[in-house]
């Protein structure tokens, strides 16, 4: 796996490549929690394996961001691991997360 960050104003692309799986999921998760922008992008269009421990790490990593209230994006997923990621509920998860971060915000005067 090879990560690669984009930096814009207000967020931070990190393109992934390769294969994601138990022997590099935790090395992900470490990437993209400690990023500082109030939106994280993941483009997986570059991605060719996921497996659980790479789908729990992304799911691990949007929860430590959302607890900052930073939201995890994620973007050109590839096919055949889009409907993986579908069928184990990682978008629903994600979207959730995202609403809530924006309701919090709203209710904050749009402080955060």
């Amino acid at each position: 796996m090879e990560v690669s960050i984009r930096r814009d104003k207000d967020a931070v692309t990190l393109v992934v490549q390769g294969e994601v799986d138990f022997s590099n999921a935790s090395q992900l998760e470490r990437e993209i929690a400690c990023q500082v922008s109030p939106t994280v992008e993941l483009d997986l269009k570059l991605l060719e394996f996921l497996d659980s421990s790479g789908a729990g790490a992304i799911v691990r990593a949007a929860a430590r961001l959302f607890s900052r209230g930073q939201v995890l994006r994620l973007a050109s997923v590839p096919p055949e691991i889009k409907e993986s990621l579908d069928l184990i509920g990682v978008f629903t998860v994600l979207e959730t997360m995202e609403r809530k971060a924006r309701e919090r915000k709203e209710e904050s005067g749009g402080d955060q």
